[in-house]
């Protein structure tokens, strides 16, 4: 298997080029390509092919590579690769790639042998089968899946995409499956938002790694089929039917519909708990949406005859469909690419709030029930009382009948008695109709929420409401048959309509009475199981009570487990959950594995270690950014800093030093988080360090140091072993730093001037490597480049930048402004940098004096004379405050005469100047010493006079 990952420009197939990196998952990545022709396509590269990666994308293969439908994405070719490099086939049509006599079967090993090919000259000396390590698929390029177009719907603030948008998406959908389904007994076995790409407004149904026939015996852990779409029998080892594509369809339209998923997401034991049982909330859709889900989701053998025969019962339902997704306020903010309606997320709650929270509720419920059932009965009494009014009025117009006197004054009364009646009659209905909704969501919610106890309260304040409207009606028809009594006088058309009103009345009040007597019965049997939860909430919080918060009892807990060799089969504190997680990991049993470490996170503990395991092992299962999700969905329960933390690790590369940045800003005295950021700046993490990276390096692990000495690391992890060696590792780090000095950042570059007759060239010797040089006199506005040099600088990769710019004999002295790019790119600088043309003068002509000494003197012979020459000294004259000499002594008793400088040209000197000194014959030796303009002074240095000379 190559090491080398792939780049833009290669091709991994001749012809097929690499554009563009689209994602990683978990069984490999995505890039956009161009193939033959220029045409755009998608290229999957799965490596490390075994029964659990490329094995099964393989074996999809062989089902669906005959298969052409405009509803499922169109596949190119594929192709086998080995370690080397070498294609096992040649071929790159999709039909033919594979043997039809399974020469590439994947059960247990690759089966020996060599794919066949129609060329012979093709078939001779290739790879065998076994010895494929890459499978490279080109298919068709989509322009967004329909994920994509819920997160765009969660950004512009609705809950989900559009209904009749949906409903054309869902059918294209359907097609697919039911042809894969129907004409080809094939299960995709792993649809989902993300696996339904939109092409041009049509729908292609992708990724077929999990696909498999129909009674395929073959297992689907719930590590490879998503859990959140999966259907009941591909979780619980029945294995896949004809409807198990239909389940996943249908939980895919409630989250595109409604932004959610139709479970609890607070644990993956909540969704498995959920699908095992039937528990499906699809509350938030209107009732005739709600009935199609419900149906597809159900039993396998009540489902639909096919898929699309679910989409037409969708088409049916009415297109007004607000009224139940209002219940739910969407703000643009609460949606991110990394939502936890994304997938599943195992977010937890601290395990003690959680019971002691479970023991009020429960308390406060079953006396909240209690009293509702004495509302009910309450009203039910009243609402009898009613009833013998009513036909206490019914007589007393009886007797207003045989009276036969009715009074312009007492009609109008009894009408509008008549009209109260009826009104009263229409609120008692209405009570009723209120009454018999909350007992059938009453009934519905089997179990003790605060949720449920809210709606039955409300449901009871609505029924004593009605009886209240009620008993005053029957008042104002008591009163108003007194009145009409006194009377005397009624009409036989008054007394036929009050009585019809009081029969309508009595009629009310009796249905109102049924309704109550069965919210009386609902509300007692879930009084009944509040109280048994209650005692179940007790008995949990006991044994919770006899768990130890002292990491150093776990880690003793901990350490009697670890002599257990296998699984512990009934636990019931942290340390056994967390060791059967570990036994189970080394097990290769990864969804247990992942239960374990679940349970034992529910537990909130502030430990790093089984967190890191945890996260290291679904980088491995599933990808980054599905790790991403699951801890992002923890954060929002946890209370401990750990998974906050860990969901910053869990990000990608281009944003996890910001986060990360962030978090120790936030937590400055979270030590694992200051270490993990020093290695964000480390020369084993970035390669090559700039001087602010070591900067920044030192400065991290100085305080990581300081906050290990003070006793925030060791007390965040179960094995000590572990804060140890990142102990080990700063300290290493340190060490190499060391010979850094952090002063140096305030001052990286030093200018030194050479000075010549044509002018200055000021030199900048800078502390690192640079890609780029600007400077500007102070006071300017804009910066001056000093180019690159025609070579290249090896550790940048670039063309080194001229280290020196240009400058006036006459410049003045004043400071430059320089900044540079370093070797991450980054600008550094402005930095101020002060120049003194004398002092550089001075310190230039200094410099040359004190490699040149041999210079200084010159001897020479002219018309019989002796002649000693100071002409070097008097060029560098700029640099000297005095020269003193001796002619055959050291006594320096005399001084040689240096004429006035040129502010023009320092270097030239006067006609007129002493240049030589005439020495006596018997002259052996001169010894010169030099003062400097800067006060220090040259070794005293001897000249002797040649042999010759004399």
């Amino acid at each position: 298997m190559s090491k080398r990952p792939y780049r833009e420009g290669d091709e991994p197939v001749p012809g097929y080029q690499l554009d563009e990196f689209l994602g990683r998952g978990g069984f490999g990545e995505v890039w956009k390509a161009r193939g033959p022709g220029g045409v755009n396509l998608a290229v999957k590269i799965i490596r490390g092919l075994d029964r659990k990666k490329g094995g099964k994308e393989l074996e999809a293969l062989k089902l669906l590579k005959d298969i052409r439908h405009p509803n499922i994405v169109p596949l190119t070719g594929f192709w086998l690769k080995t370690a080397d490099g070498l294609l096992v086939n040649k071929e790159s049509s999709a039909n033919n790639s594979l043997a039809d006599d399974g020469t590439a079967s994947l059960s247990g090993d690759f089966a020996s042998g060599v794919l066949t090919s129609e060329h012979p000259a093709l078939a001779v000396a290739e790879p065998a089968i076994e010895d494929a390590e890459e499978l490279i698929i080109a298919m068709g390029l989509a322009e967004q899946s329909l994920q994509d177009l819920l997160e765009q719907s969660h950004r512009q603030g609705e809950a989900g995409i559009d209904f009749a948008e949906l409903l054309t998406y869902m059918e294209d959908a359907s097609r697919a499956i039911d042809l894969l389904n129907t004409k080809h007994n094939i299960q995709h076995c792993d649809i989902k938002p993300q696996n339904i790409l939109v092409q041009s407004g049509a729908v292609q149904v992708a990724d077929f790694g999990l696909a498999t026939s129909i009674g395929d015996a073959r297992e689907q852990s719930m590590v490879s089929a998503t859990i959140a779409y999966a259907a009941p029998e591909v979780l619980f080892g029945q294995g896949p039917g004809p409807a198990t594509d239909q389940y996943s369809l249908a939980v895919t339209y409630y989250e595109l519909r409604t932004g959610a998923l139709p479970f609890d997401c607070g644990r993956i034991s909540d969704v498995i708990d959920a699908k095992q049982h039937g528990k499906i909330d699809l509350a938030r859709l209107a009732a005739d949406e709600r009935a199609v889900i419900a149906k597809a989701t159900g039993p396998a053998v009540d489902r639909y005859p096919s898929a699309g025969e679910m989409v037409q019962a969708l088409q049916q339902c009415s297109s007004d469909q607000t009224s139940a997704l209002e219940t739910t306020a969407y703000d643009v903010d609460d949606f991110s690419s990394t939502s936890p309606t994304d997938a599943p997320s195992t977010g937890l709650a601290t395990g003690r709030r959680r019971l002691a929270i479970g023991l009020l509720v429960g308390a406060g419920a079953a006396v909240l029930f209690t009293a509702m059932a004495f509302l009910a009965q309450s009203i039910h009494t009243s609402a009898k009382q009613t009833a013998e009014a009513g036909r206490h009025t019914a007589e007393a117009a009886k007797h207003t009948a045989a009276a036969g006197q009715q009074t312009a004054e007492a009609a109008d009364h009894t009408a509008e008695a008549a009209k109260q009646t009826a009104t009263a009659g229409q609120q008692t209905a209405s009570a009723a109709k209120h009454t018999a909704e909350a007992a059938k969501q009453t009934a519905a919610a089997g179990r003790l929420t605060a949720e449920a106890a809210k709606h039955s309260a409300e449901a009871g304040q609505q029924t004593a409401e009605a009886a209240k409207h009620t008993a005053v009606a029957g008042q104002r028809t008591a009163e108003a048959a007194k009145q009409t009594a006194a009377a005397g006088q009624h009409t036989a058309e008054a007394a036929r309509q009050t009585a019809e009103a009081a029969k309508q009345s009595a009629a009310a009040t009796g249905r109102i009475a049924i309704a109550t007597d069965r919210t009386a019965e609902n509300t007692k049997r879930i009084a009944d199981e509040a109280r048994q939860t209650t005692d179940n909430t007790r008995t949990i919080a006991e044994t919770t009570e006899r768990i130890s918060v002292s990491l150093e009892a776990i880690r003793r807990d901990l350490a009697k487990a670890t002599r257990h060799d296998g699984i512990i089969d009934t636990p019931s504190i942290p340390s056994d959950f967390y060791h059967n997680a570990r036994q189970y990991e080394l097990r290769g049993d990864y969804p247990n594995a992942r239960r374990a470490y679940v349970r034992f996170f529910g537990f909130d503990l502030e430990v790093l270690d089984p967190h890191q395991r945890y996260q290291r092992m679904l980088m491995i299962q599933q990808g980054r950014a599905a790790t991403h999700r699951e801890y992002a969905g923890m954060e929002q329960t946890a209370e401990s800093l750990v998974v906050p933390f860990m969901t910053v690790l869990s990000k990608p590369d281009e944003v996890r030093l910001k986060s990360l940045s962030s978090f120790v800003e936030s937590h400055p005295t979270f030590a694992p988080a200051v270490w993990e950021l020093s290695r964000e700046y480390s020369k084993a993490r970035l390669g090559v360090q700039s001087l602010a990276d070591k900067g920044q390096e030192k400065q991290l692990l100085d305080s990581f140091m300081q906050l290990s000495d003070g006793g925030h690391l060791l007390r965040y992890f179960l094995d000590q072993t572990v804060p140890i060696g990142m102990i080990s590792d700063a300290k290493t780090r340190l060490a190499a730093l060391r010979q850094f000095d952090p002063e140096v950042l305030n001052n990286p570059i030093r200018l030194n001037g050479l000075m010549s007759n044509s002018g200055w060239t000021i030199n900048l010797a800078l502390a690192e490597a640079s890609q780029e040089i600007e400077f500007r006199r102070q006071g300017e506005t804009d910066y001056e480049s000093t180019g690159h040099m025609n070579y290249v600088d090896s550790r940048t990769g670039n063309n080194m930048p001229k280290p020196f710019f240009q400058l006036p004999l006459r410049e003045p002295a004043g400071a430059f402004e320089v900044k540079y790019k370093d070797i991450r790119g980054n600008w550094q600088g402005p930095f101020k940098v002060p120049f003194d043309p004398q002092s550089e003068r001075v310190r230039w002509g200094k410099s040359i004096l004190e490699q040149l000494t041999n210079n200084w003197i010159t001897f020479r012979e002219f018309r019989g004379e002796s002649l000693a020459y100071f002409s070097h000294l008097l060029s560098y004259r700029y640099a000297i405050q005095e020269v003193r000499y001796s002619i055959g002594s050291e006594n320096l008793d005399q001084v040689f005469p240096l004429p006035p400088i040129d502010p023009s040209n320092p270097s030239s000197t006067p006609s007129d100047a002493q240049l030589y000194l005439t020495l006596p014959e018997s002259t052996t030796f001169i010894t010169v010493q030099i003062t400097y303009e800067d006060g220090t002074k040259s070794k005293v240095v001897r000249f002797d006079r040649p042999t010759a000379s004399r």
